[in-house]
């Protein structure tokens, strides 16, 4: 069990909701924490910090009072007290964001010791096992972590250390804790249409640059693509692997009478997430991140409730909408409007103009008629040279 060093005694309360649609929030840490089993650093009533282990079945009313805005006045410890739940400082473990690997460790850690002991209880190497209710159903000794750059962070192993199942482990509770479904960056999906089209839309929309606190998606229509997303690139093919996993599973997996499930959510390969997790393209600003050309750009696959976003779509039209405004503001000046003033018609030119304008133009009429004279003589000219001749 991990010890939680102490490095601020400001209570956890009045910021609970503080980091709402953010990496670093805290009602989504107290959970993790919470489901875990990890340690809780509060305040006695003289003052002194110590650490408690909540009860972990407490999760699911905390959670729900959470959804509501709601804080609970106590909660219960492993050893059965009622704490008052102002009394839970903010510790590091509430401070930073940077939990997800060690998070996914603790769940397959969980999944581990789980199935170990019900090959203990057992009296076997290995046990049968069920992946999601409904799920296949494959012999299991262990579960390790799965090394990265696949879908799947657990998999699952017989006595001969071979793979028998693949899971993706997500964070609980809600869509929010889901950090995203997946990346759109490697094939097939990047050369997806749906993919292409959102990825130059968005180049459209924002240039080489998004705006600070931006977030815009757009729903995605295909439903393979979704899967693909969800479950891994090789969904659709008949044999389950590291990139189409056999469930995703939302917060710390449980073995019950040999079927594991997610503490909240289960989807078996196949099961598209939908309603308040349904898979959205999603464009957000992130600082340190230049996807796709455009800075401070992080372009996945979000949960649609898992944070807040404004239909690209609507960027577009709002962008189009404003060229005809543009081109209208900068259509040059004719050279009429330029020379002259006030001028209605040609027969009321001098009494319409300004006195300036009335000169401009008499001296446009005196050169004009001076130009006709001179091609004038030039013909008398022409014409009495021919008759010499």
């Amino acid at each position: 069990m991990r010890i939680i060093d102490i490095i601020s005694e400001a209570p956890l309360s009045p910021g609970l909701f503080k980091y709402k649609d953010d990496p670093r929030d805290r009602v989504i840490k107290f959970i993790k924490r919470l489901v875990a089993g990890e340690a809780f650093t509060v305040l006695d009533a003289s003052g002194k910090q110590t650490q408690v282990h909540l009860d972990p079945t407490e999760a699911g009313r905390v959670s729900d009072l959470f959804r509501q805005g709601i804080k609970p006045k106590t909660i219960r410890t492993t050893d059965g007290k009622d704490i008052l739940f102002t009394s839970i400082v903010k510790d590091n473990g509430f401070g930073g964001g940077k939990d997800n690997e060690s998070y996914e460790k603790s769940q397959v850690a969980d999944i581990n010791e789980q199935i170990q002991k019900a090959c203990q209880a057992a009296g076997t190497s290995d046990i049968k096992i069920q992946i999601g209710k409904g799920g296949r159903k494959v012999p299991a000794s262990a579960a390790i972590k799965a090394p990265g750059g696949i879908k799947a962070d657990a998999i699952i192993v017989d006595s001969q250390n071979n793979h028998q199942a693949w899971i993706s482990l997500k964070s609980a509770p809600g869509p929010r804790a889901i950090a995203g479904w997946g990346g759109i960056t490697h094939p097939p999906v990047r050369q997806h249409p749906e993919v292409v089209k959102f990825i130059n839309d968005a180049k459209i929309a924002f240039g080489n640059q998004i705006p600070n606190k931006s977030s815009f998606g757009r729903r995605i229509e295909d439903q393979t693509l979704k899967n693909q997303i969800v479950f891994g690139k090789e969904f659709g093919k008949p044999a389950r692997g590291p990139s189409n996993v056999d469930a995703v599973m939302a917060g710390h997996p449980t073995l019950r009478n040999n079927v594991l499930v997610g503490s909240d959510m289960t989807w078996l390969n196949g099961v598209t997430p939908s309603g308040e997790y349904d898979p959205v393209f999603n464009i957000s600003y992130k600082g340190d991140r230049s996807n796709e050309g455009i800075s401070g750009a992080r372009i996945s696959v979000q949960a649609d409730k898992g944070r807040s976003w404004k239909p690209l779509d609507d960027l577009l039209q709002q962008k189009q909408s404003e060229l005809p405004n543009q081109q209208t503001s900068q259509k040059p000046v004719s050279s009429v409007t330029k020379n002259t003033k006030k001028v209605t018609s040609h027969k009321n030119t001098k009494q319409n103009l300004g006195t300036q304008t009335y000169k401009d133009t008499d001296n446009a009429v005196h050169d004009a008629e001076h130009e006709d004279n001179l091609v004038k003589r030039n013909k008398k000219i022409s014409a009495t040279n021919t008759s010499v001749r």
